[in-house]
């Protein structure tokens, strides 16, 4: 993760330089967005019980206000570069009006999405590596359980399609955790669980 954070930090400088050619930087920016993707939905799959609805919900305080700051500054760079610096590609002058707002649509929705994705994935990724891990042991009763049915594809990611959330007390709160073992109202939830040592996010793998 510290490599492709050092990347696309290395990158983004170059970009701002002006030093990778006009032409290669729509390419950039689509192997960006495909490795960031790749990165979100392995961590989905990635751990059997996960506290994921502290990370989701940062994500929307955070990632998602900052995401969109980031697209009111560029703008039209952001469209520019992902669809209009093809060598062969129609210039902005070229198409209709109707298609230049779909590509602005387009190219907004996958810079917010990207930054969403990057941020859920790394929350979770450095919560796990980083930090002083601690154990802690749940012998408490499930408060409330809800079935969650995930689409076709993942199933092919995870192993299964169907998610369950939890409610349970620690320290005197009640937290939600994900996890794919089917449990019901009432039942006693007996295991121990990692507390990551940077974030505080409970998992287990």
């Amino acid at each position: 993760m510290c490599i492709c954070f050092k990347l696309v930090l290395g990158i983004s400088k170059l970009w701002l330089m002006k030093m990778i050619p006009e032409k290669y930087r729509a390419w950039i920016y689509f192997v960006i967005i495909l490795i960031v993707t790749i990165q979100f939905f392995w961590v989905l799959g990635k751990y059997e019980t996960i506290e994921s609805h502290k990370v989701f919900k940062w994500t929307l305080t955070i990632a998602l206000p900052s995401s969109l700051i980031v697209v009111w500054i560029f703008k039209e760079r952001i469209t520019h570069s992902l669809f209009y610096s093809f060598p062969k590609r129609h210039s902005k002058k070229s198409i209709s009006q109707k298609n230049h707002l779909k590509n602005v649509v387009t190219s907004y929705a996958l810079a917010v999405a990207a930054i969403c994705f990057f941020f859920y994935g790394t929350v979770m990724q450095t919560n796990d590596w980083f930090g002083i891990e601690k154990h802690h042991t749940f012998d408490t009763r499930i408060i409330a359980v809800e079935l969650v049915q995930h689409a076709r594809f993942r199933k092919s990611i995870s192993g299964g399609n169907i998610t369950y959330n939890i409610q349970v007390k620690y320290k005197g709160k009640t937290i939600c955790l994900k996890t794919e073992t089917p449990y019901s109202k009432g039942d006693i939830f007996n295991k121990t669980l990692n507390v990551g040592g940077l974030w505080g996010v409970i998992y287990e793998e």
